[in-house]
């Protein structure tokens, strides 16, 4: 599928088999090969968006115009969870793949207003 650059671009993460409302920290991280990322969180995080819960099987959201004016190229997704071994927070990639989603630069111009 191709975006371009500026669209908002919508998702859902979905677990046939794993209850994913029990996980304290569940993130989802969105970028390209330019290395900007569009970060997503289950709980209210300062630099993150908020996930959108789908039941307890998965989480929805939004990749914003201001996002995805910042990536080009193939479109890929991590997912990450964190646990705490001896009380220290560490985090911990369970998925990495591509979105099947490829975004083109916009053709059209941005002008500053």
């Amino acid at each position: 599928m191709v975006k371009f650059q500026g669209e908002d671009i919508s998702f859902e993460i979905k677990s046939n088999k794993a209850d994913l409302s029990f996980l304290n920290k569940f993130k989802i991280y969105f970028y390209t090969d330019l290395c900007f990322k569009s970060k997503f969180s289950k709980d209210a995080e300062v630099g993150f968006l908020k996930l959108n819960p789908l039941g307890t099987s998965g989480f929805s959201g939004v990749i914003p115009t201001a996002d995805t004016s910042k990536m080009l190229g193939n479109l890929w997704y991590e997912i990450v969870v964190e646990s705490s071994d001896f009380g220290i927070p560490n985090e911990t990639v369970i998925k990495k793949d591509l979105t099947g989603i490829f975004i083109k630069k916009s053709t059209i111009k941005q002008e500053a207003i």
